[in-house]
């Protein structure tokens, strides 16, 4: 499926870049939808991910853009993009009790929990079929097509870096405190879940922030992804031991050896927590006017390197 290079090209046409990419993701979800006859699975996948990149642009720019606009757009694409939630969900899930399956056959390998993988897996397929059914990809994609035109038709306050200044410091914040709740005062998993939804958007962010400064904006990046994976899979166990008991039923034994199962889900979650609370204080460990300045500069010091990439030399003739 194709792939739109999700990067800003040059700082000085900042309004215009931010813009061409919100457009271009929308486009792209256009054409999946087209294309999600054919492979079904890949294209809801791909679609949500450029809803997610096309709200983390939105987010950038909400100062800019103003609340209004950002409110109609940024609620439009929310809708749409849960319109697909249970079929990516049921997916998942059943990639996840795949995964546990392998990992834990000793308890998961007898025929009882491949019927319930099976289950799982006629879901996913039933919600996908519904989508097609439904028309309800055709209906995304004539909504997407309407919100690109009126993308092109918005107006970014602001010069340089104000246009996006507001909004970095604002997801930065956002999820610094849900990772100090998330991990000191309020340690649940809805709160982890938000702080994944946070991370990730300022993970997109950064990606299409990355020509600034590659090297750095990379590496923090990278440090983002790998924090939401890790949320990720602490999810992915909290939901098993959700799910499971109401697919599993009366299974014959399979009750002593989901008791077991959980237990260790239960103890792997606790690293996973760990390993997640190491990586968000370092993800966050700047004050948010401190790490916004920080990417100023980068940005302030990119644009000077092409405007002087421009100039003619004074030995070539004017």
């Amino acid at each position: 499926m194709e792939k739109i290079r999700f990067r800003i090209g040059d700082p000085a046409r900042l309004e215009t870049e931010l813009k061409g990419m919100l457009e271009k993701q929308l486009i792209l979800i256009g054409r999946y939808c087209t294309l999600a006859p054919e492979k079904p699975g890949e294209a809801v996948h791909e679609i949500r991910r450029c809803f997610k990149r096309s709200r983390a642009i939105l987010r950038l720019i909400r100062d800019s853009l103003g609340y209004a606009a950002y409110f109609r757009e940024n609620r439009n694409m929310r809708d749409l993009h849960r319109r697909l939630t249970p079929a990516r969900e049921a997916d998942v899930f059943c990639q996840t009790l795949r995964d546990l399956r392998k990992n834990h056959h000793e308890l998961l390998g007898d025929d009882w929990f491949l019927k319930v993988i099976d289950d799982v897996r006629d879901q996913a397929k039933s919600e996908l079929d519904r989508l097609l059914r439904d028309d309800t990809l055709e209906k995304i994609s004539a909504n997407v097509e309407r919100s690109a035109e009126r993308i092109g038709h918005y107006h970014l306050r602001g010069e340089g870096f104000a246009v996006i200044d507001g909004g970095l410091k604002r997801i930065y914040r956002q999820g610094q405190r849900l990772s100090h709740r998330a991990f000191f005062t309020q340690p649940d998993d809805i709160t982890l879940h938000n702080l994944r939804k946070r991370a990730k958007y300022l993970q997109y962010q950064l990606t299409l922030l990355r020509p600034l400064y590659p090297k750095l904006l990379k590496a923090t990046a990278k440090s983002l992804q790998q924090l939401t994976d890790t949320l990720g899979d602490y999810n992915d166990r909290a939901e098993a031991k959700e799910k499971l008991p109401a697919l599993v039923g009366g299974s014959n034994g399979s009750g002593r050896k989901l008791d077991v199962l959980f237990g260790r889900l239960t103890a792997e979650q606790e690293v996973l927590r760990g390993e997640a609370r190491h990586m968000a204080q370092k993800v966050y460990a700047e004050k948010p006017s401190q790490f916004t300045k920080r990417i100023r500069t980068y940005w302030e010091t990119h644009a000077r390197e092409r405007a002087s990439d421009k100039e003619p030399s004074k030995t070539e003739p004017q």
